[in-house]
């Protein structure tokens, strides 16, 4: 009997290490794959007006992912070790910052999937998680010295990225089983990122 508990306690390590092996071995071969695929993934539209340093308004038109699974799917957790090894496997500020916000906008598609079926808590949990990915992706790429063309852009992509997800989180304010308190620091701390990374890029544009 001990020598069977053994050896099925070996073949579950051994199956352990092979699906870790080859989950290591997927989120490469998808990290790889993201650059070209990244456009394709963005096909939700979130339209919104920004107001310029020179009194006019320009229309903007952020594209979020597909949210394939939501938090509420027994699975979610793979997904969360998924994106875990796409940071994890990432190389260079540029390419960890680039994973980072797409993790974001894929936390936001959730919260706006969430929205549209009256889960407002765990939306609200999602923005959340959503800003503080948005935050490390701008940090991230704020390491980088040389300010390149492809810098400028991701710099850019955060900031309207701040400006939809504000845009995104309106709709919940008007639903009855709202944590007001969760919901107003959000939308504070949402609107103070947005005119904080609003400033940097007009000190930018200069």
């Amino acid at each position: 009997m001990d020598i069977k508990r053994g050896l099925y306690v070996a073949a579950c390590v051994l199956a352990g290490v092979a699906i870790l092996t080859v989950s290591i071995a997927k989120a490469t071969l998808d990290i790889n794959a993201r650059e070209d695929n990244e456009d394709k993934l963005r096909s939700v539209p979130i339209n919104f007006m920004v107001d310029k340093k020179d009194g006019t308004s320009e229309a903007i038109s952020y594209n979020l992912p597909v949210a394939s699974m939501l938090p509420s799917n027994p699975l979610y957790g793979f997904k969360r070790v998924r994106d875990y090894l796409w940071m994890f496997f990432a190389k260079g500020s540029i390419n960890k910052s680039k994973i980072m916000l797409l993790i974001a906008d894929k936390k936001m598609a959730e919260a706006k999937a969430l929205i549209d079926n009256s889960q407002t808590k765990m939306a609200l949990e999602s923005v959340q998680e959503a800003l503080d990915q948005l935050k490390y992706a701008h940090n991230t790429i704020a390491l980088e010295d040389i300010e390149t063309g492809e810098v400028s852009q991701i710099k850019t992509k955060v900031y309207e990225a701040g400006l939809a997800y504000s845009e995104i989180l309106k709709p919940i304010g008007q639903t009855f089983d709202l944590d007001t308190g969760k919901y107003e620091q959000l939308v504070n701390d949402l609107n103070k990122w947005n005119e904080e990374k609003r400033q940097e890029n007009e000190a930018n544009s200069y």
